[in-house]
């Protein structure tokens, strides 16, 4: 057990299926949980990140350095999430040796599967950052240390055949110098400002919201919703197109994604943070929340039980939010600052402190992965076959 030599952190696809261009994932990412609390530790200097897109580039976080390796086929117009790949990449994960660590940020998916067999000279890590765990096969249980982000992950792990020593649970931090509390109370005039984080997708529960505003304006509590994050022209449209006919459209404000210190500005301003996910693994949102004193609404059993657990954090069954929502805008106060949320440098020497302790390297079987079914998911041939098959009907 010592410190490792080179440690590669791997995020397997092209941040253009989040919305984002390589700058703008670059800049957000180095801000939050986990690169933050890796570019404050002491294997940093060791570290570098990695990510799939159609140029090879670089951008400096440092001591962090973030390299994106080209591919001609990643990003959603030519494959499916999960899916991406580039062999640049693939060359520099066989160049590690066995006192090198690949951390695969994503699990179960062609492309983590790929890295993990690219890095097969190296000690491999790979991190949960969803809800879901995926199967339980060699590409899990070859890993040296899976890393979850939640309590019942981690049982469920070991319940699955995963060595005790094998699980680690990581609870995500926060910026606490950014997301702190208002030294004063908010003004309340005006209609009251919710809050909302995240991709605009069915599964966070966006398309929840625009009912949302209607439940409450027959409650005759005048609300507002403000949308922070990425999103793509179809999903912006759609949200669009449900709040109108319901007839909230001019209630709710799309901000696109705001960088840490605007959206901590923002946040401060809202009287509850919206988290009607549909599935969740440890939200940052709700952290930031916490830290700054918003209470966070979210449906029932969504959460990791220890988060919901938390005084800030306010839950209730999906057929009940818009109760939960209405009882915390009646409620004029906040809830004390939760001291539990912990800052970057906590988390960073709980990263040293796993890396250290990951045992030697040892040989054992790549996990598999079919070429040929890959192949059959790239899009341009998908699309051309069809287009044969409607041709010659």
């Amino acid at each position: 057990m010592s410190a490792p030599g080179r440690v590669f952190h791997v995020f397997p696809y092209d941040p253009r299926h989040l919305g984002q261009s390589f700058d703008r994932w670059a800049a957000s990412q180095v801000e939050r949980w986990p690169l933050a609390a890796i570019r404050a530790s002491r294997s940093a200097t060791r570290s570098t990140v990695h990510v799939l897109g159609p140029r090879s580039r670089t951008a400096s976080a440092s001591p962090l350095e973030i390299i994106e390796h080209f591919s001609l086929t990643t990003g959603p117009r030519f494959r499916d999430w999960g899916d991406d790949w580039s062999f640049g990449l693939e060359r520099a994960l066989a160049r590690l040796g066995s006192d090198d660590v690949c951390v695969i940020h994503l699990n179960d998916y062609a492309a983590a599967r790929l890295t993990q067999r690219a890095a097969a000279g190296s000690r491999v890590v790979i991190v949960f950052h969803g809800r879901g765990l995926g199967r339980f096969d060699q590409h899990v249980a070859s890993a040296d240390l899976l890393v979850v982000l939640r309590e019942d992950a981690a049982a469920e792990l070991r319940a699955r055949g995963a060595r005790p020593e094998q699980v680690a649970v990581l609870v995500p931090s926060v910026d606490q110098a950014t997301f702190a509390p208002d030294a004063g109370e908010s003004a309340d005039d005006g209609p009251a400002r919710l809050g909302f984080i995240g991709r605009l997708e069915r599964s966070k529960g966006v398309f929840d919201i625009p009912p949302l505003l209607a439940h409450l304006a027959s409650e005759g509590l005048a609300a507002r919703a403000e949308l922070a994050g990425p999103f793509s022209v179809e999903q912006r449209a759609a949200l669009e197109e449900a709040a109108a006919l319901i007839g909230v459209q001019d209630r709710i404000d799309v901000l696109g994604e705001l960088r840490s210190a605007e959206l901590a500005g923002r946040m401060r301003e809202w009287r509850v943070l919206l988290l009607p996910s549909y599935t969740e693994g440890h939200p940052l949102v709700a952290l930031e929340a916490c830290a700054s004193r918003v209470p966070v609404a979210a449906v029932q059993g969504v959460l990791p039980a220890e988060l919901e657990r938390r005084p800030a954090v306010h839950v209730a069954p999906r057929e009940r939010y818009g109760e939960l929502v209405s009882g915390l805008l009646r409620d004029a106060g906040r809830p004390a600052f939760d001291e539990w949320v912990r800052d970057h440098e906590a988390a960073a020497a709980e990263w040293d402190a796993l890396l250290e302790r990951l045992p030697r390297w040892c040989q054992r079987a790549r996990p598999p992965v079919s070429r040929l079914r890959r192949a059959r998911r790239l899009r341009p041939p998908r699309r051309l076959a069809r287009a044969l098959l409607r041709h010659h009907r």
